[in-house]
């Protein structure tokens, strides 16, 4: 299970991230089988999962941004992010492990307010 432990954020100094390691995952073990609800291969695999991202590095800051049609209004930033990740099968018959750097491309942390907590102030 992922707790509210795994997570940190500092908005103020635009960094973040997540990490948590061997939670208990299914892995469908492909796109068409995950889609099909397990129709074409069967049920998924037990699987466990381990996961590290971190936001850094602000590139643009989106302060007060507000969408009262869609319901939801934040404060927005735009960062570099990397990834670590792998997964493994109970059985050990297969294992994915990666990372990646997303400096180049986007990342967003921020703080949102939607649903019953979004306000529309009429601004």
């Amino acid at each position: 299970m992922i707790s509210v432990d795994d997570i940190t954020t500092n908005l103020g100094k635009g960094s973040a991230s997540l990490e948590f390691q061997n939670v208990d995952v299914f892995d469908w073990i492909t796109v068409p089988n995950s889609l099909s609800n397990g129709k074409l291969l069967g049920p998924p695999a037990a699987a466990t999962m381990s996961l590290k991202i971190q936001w850094t590095g602000v590139t643009r800051r989106i302060s007060g941004f507000s969408d009262p049609t869609l319901g939801f209004q934040g404060d927005y930033l735009e960062t570099g992010a990397t990834i670590d990740v792998s997964v493994e099968q109970s059985d050990g018959s297969f294992s994915f492990t990666g990372s990646g750097d997303a400096s180049g491309l986007f990342a967003e942390i921020g703080h949102e307010q939607n649903g019953v907590f979004f306000e529309d102030d009429g601004a």
